[in-house]
């Protein structure tokens, strides 16, 4: 009896790895897609933030040499540019998962 139960428990855990099911490769390429589409939104989101506190800086710094009287044309080229930079923002946080077709 004990030696019937000690082969059917080896037989249990040697058969057990084989019997698992196949991976689907197309959710297996899937979720690589959505893992470096995130992974690039993430870089993009870094960089066009830290474009944003760089050009904020520099419009800090264009006010200060100015003066309460002058305004100069840089400053409203870089609020433009901030502008831009702000949507661009918006949108890379809402996310990029439309990009990468679900696989059902």
């Amino acid at each position: 009896m004990r030696l019937i139960l000690q082969t059917s428990l080896l037989a249990a855990v040697l058969i057990a790895p084989l019997q698992q099911f196949p991976r689907d490769p197309l959710k297996d390429m899937q979720k690589r897609a959505e893992k470096e589409a995130s992974q690039k939104n993430y870089k993009e989101l870094k960089e066009a933030a830290a474009e944003l506190a760089d050009l904020s800086k520099q419009i800090s710094a264009d006010i200060d040499e100015g003066g309460k009287d002058v305004i100069s044309a840089r400053i409203f080229e870089r609020l433009d540019k901030i502008e831009r930079l702000t949507k661009k923002i918006r949108e890379k946080a809402k996310g990029n998962s439309a990009a990468v077709p679900k696989v059902d």
